[in-house]
């Protein structure tokens, strides 16, 4: 087959066909134009790419090809990936062997040239000029005979600058490529005459001392028979450049330097096999460790497993090791190396397989790293602990009986705090008592001498009084001063009363409760002017407290509101709201009296405290609420703007039983 030495690098249309015109096989140029990979194109009809109807029937009127080496040129439009039809100038040359070698060339957009009416010899000679590829012809003298359009076009040299002149003979050549280069090349061509032999090479033209970049071709030269014989007629010559990949070699082999010169200087040892355990890397660190262990050297290209031969469970762990590896797996273990001259070492070892274009397992690799040294200072270690947990042991029992004393004089302490605390609390409640005590003993004799004061004041005057009239005026004085007497000592009976009887929890009908203390202050001064609501949300609820002591804290909360009601407003109110649970009670008690004045707050409930000079209690109401109010283990909040009102929201546990 004359062309087959170009096949794979020609950027012509290029495909083997068999006599009945199926596909063989196809060239890098033709499965990038058809969008279809050499599998593919496999066993395909060629006339299935040729969408008119007249191309095919021309096509199948020359096959199948005799096979004597006959040559015929035919124009076809040809259908690419893209789907569109484009003219190609096909030549088919019939081989012995029955097959046909095909060659096409694209023709420019539109309907082919006169070149599709050229005799055969003259059509190969069209295909060949119109090659982007490099294509010269040289005869036994080493002269040029052929050079095509690409050449002529870089060169920018018509064809006679060529024709009947050597390679080392052109000027450019001269300039450009070294004459160990020139002498190469022609070597070369005289190779092919003399054994009839295809050859290959690289030529460099060297730009760079132009200013430009070297360019690298990679040329075929391949013979050309006299016809009926083996004597080489010819040498053709096709030409690519390699530029581009010959610089991504160097930096692959850089990138390789780069990478072995990081591996030696590792300090783990490094070691990479194939998939049948021959090595293909090994650094310093790795073959020092195999002369350690093994007494052995360690090369690439051996087999890893013949330098341990003579140690049997050695090949057959570490063949398990890199067999595991080789199908895929990363791992990590730490070896035993008992054959050590050394004594025992360790190796923490990471085995993980080497991939190769995604799927497929080129080798393994590991890296081993000496953890011998770890290893004993480890046991050390261990030997440390062992002791620490028996001083520890020792020491906990210590700390056991010591904390079993801290324990005992823990409780005895608690108990003396506690008591303490008893003991403070009861001081601080006698210091409380005290001062109340001393404070009421105070202000009961100066309200009890107040008014018994006043009364024998108007007692003299009344003696000295003829007149009947201003007798029952000063009369009405001494019942004013009476009632204020009255009121002072009722105050001083309910707070020793709640503050001394025990406590006794009962049911209480809450509605009942109100409805009692509201009748006991019915004849109170300016009871008739203020409006009372009573509204007593889930009363069903049963709730249980003592009925006396919270009978003290609704009567003098209703009271309050009563005295300290706005004077002569028609539209006093007193609201009274309680809701029921199962757990607690709150009552609420709004008005709109006279207010609080807010410096006045924080001391409404304080023994004998009162917020306004027109008071005419006692100052004992709100203490004795407050009072009451802890004593069933509630809470009292006041709320109040002056001038607008006060609210009253107590609230208390069920104590029930």
């Amino acid at each position: 087959m004359q062309y087959a030495p170009f096949f794979e690098i020609s950027t012509e249309l290029q495909c083997i066909l068999d006599g009945a015109g199926r596909l063989l096989r196809v060239n890098p140029a033709w499965s990038a134009f058809t969008g279809l990979s050499a599998r593919e194109a496999e066993g395909r009809d060629f006339t299935g790419f040729v969408p008119e109807a007249a191309g095919r029937a021309g096509l199948q009127s020359l096959l199948p090809l005799p096979g004597d080496g006959s040559v015929h040129a035919l124009s076809l439009p040809f259908r690419s990936a893209g789907g569109d039809a484009r003219w190609v100038s096909w030549q088919f040359t019939a081989v012995p062997d029955g097959e046909v070698y095909a060659a096409g060339c694209l023709l420019p957009a539109g309907e082919p040239g006169a070149e599709a009416d050229l005799p055969d010899g003259e059509r190969l000679r069209a295909l060949l000029d119109n090659s982007p590829d490099l294509i010269s012809r040289y005869d036994r003298n080493l002269k040029y005979t052929f050079v095509n359009k690409t050449i002529r076009q870089i060169r920018g040299l018509p064809a006679e600058a060529f024709l009947g002149k050597d390679f080392s003979e052109l000027a450019f050549f001269r300039s450009l490529v070294s004459p160990a280069g020139t002498a190469q090349y022609l070597a070369d061509i005289r190779r092919v005459f003399d054994t009839g032999e295809t050859v290959t090479g690289y030529i460099t033209f060297l730009y760079s001392g132009q200013g430009g970049a070297d360019q690298h071709l990679q040329y075929l030269l391949f013979p050309e028979f006299a016809a009926g014989s083996r004597t080489v007629a010819c040498v053709s010559g096709i030409s690519r450049d390699v530029t581009a990949s010959r610089q991504a070699e160097q930096e692959r082999h850089q990138a390789y330097q780069l990478l072995n010169s990081i591996i030696e200087g590792a300090g783990e040892g490094i070691v990479a096999v194939d998939s049948d355990k021959n090595v293909l890397a090994v650094n310093a660190v790795a073959r020092r460790e195999f002369r350690e262990v093994f007494n052995k050297e360690i090369a690439v290209g051996e087999n890893v497993l013949h330098t341990v031969a003579y140690i049997p469970d050695a090949v057959v762990q570490l063949g398990s090791l890199w067999d595991r590896a080789l199908t895929g797996d990363s791992f990590q273990v730490v070896q035993k190396a008992e054959a050590s001259r050394q004594g025992e070492r360790y190796f923490e070892s990471l085995f993980f397989p080497i991939l190769h274009s995604g799927d497929r397992y080129l080798g393994a690799a590991s890296i081993a790293r000496d953890i011998t040294e770890r290893k004993r200072q480890a046991a050390k270690i261990r030997e440390l602990l062992t002791e620490q947990v028996v001083l520890n042991q020792q020491l906990e029992d210590r700390n056991r009986a010591l904390a079993a004393r801290e324990c005992e004089l823990a409780a005895v302490n608690d108990e003396l705090l506690r008591q303490q605390q008893e003991l403070h609390e009861l001081v601080q409640a006698l210091e409380n008592r005290n001062f109340e005590l001393d404070q009421l003993i105070y202000k009961t004799s100066h309200d009890i001498r107040s008014p018994l004061t006043s009364i024998l004041g108007i007692l003299q005057v009344m003696q000295l009084e003829t007149e009947a009239a201003r007798r029952d005026q000063y009369l009405g004085y001494i019942e004013n001063r009476v009632h204020t007497l009255d009121r002072f000592l009722r105050s001083m009976l309910s707070y020793a009363k709640a503050a001394r009887t025990d406590m006794v929890p009962e049911p209480i009908r809450l509605d009942a409760l109100l409805a009692g203390c509201l009748e006991e202050l019915r004849f109170v001064n300016g009871f008739d002017q203020v409006r009372v609501s009573v509204r007593v949300r889930n009363g069903e609820v049963p709730f249980h407290s003592d009925p006396f002591r919270l009978g003290i804290i609704l009567s003098n909360l209703i009271s309050n509101a009563i005295k300290y009601r706005k004077p002569n407003d028609p539209e006093s109110y007193l609201n009274i709201t309680a809701d029921l649970a199962p757990d607690c009670i709150r009552i609420t008690l709004a008005d709109n009296g006279i207010g609080i004045r807010p410096e006045y707050l924080g001391k409404v409930f304080n023994m004998f405290f009162r917020a306004t000079e027109k008071a005419e209690g006692s100052g004992l109401g709100l203490y004795i609420v407050k009072q009451t109010v802890e004593k069933l283990k509630g809470t009292i909040l006041v709320r109040s703007t002056y001038g607008t009102g006060t609210d009253m929201e107590i609230t208390l546990p069920n104590l029930k039983r």
